[in-house]
């Protein structure tokens, strides 16, 4: 499960309830805007929705870590 199919059976606000993160940093996340959160709160945040839903995020991961790479 990839995060739009997340998101197309969920909110933000139930993907907020469930996760316990904020719906501004779900936004944050979902928009792809790294330079908002701290490399390790995003990585973090991306873990919990893989935990929580069982999903497999490994490619929106790789896209931080690469982003975090050259802006760091």
């Amino acid at each position: 499960m990839q995060l739009n199919e997340i998101l197309e059976e969920n909110s933000v606000k139930a993907i907020s309830k469930r996760t316990n993160i904020s719906e501004e940093n779900i936004e944050i996340l979902l928009a792809g805007d790294f330079d908002r959160l701290k490399k390790v709160r995003m990585l973090g945040f991306i873990s919990i929705i893989e935990r929580e839903y069982k999903a497999d995020l490994s490619a929106l991961k790789e896209q931080a870590l690469s982003h975090y790479t050259e802006h760091d």
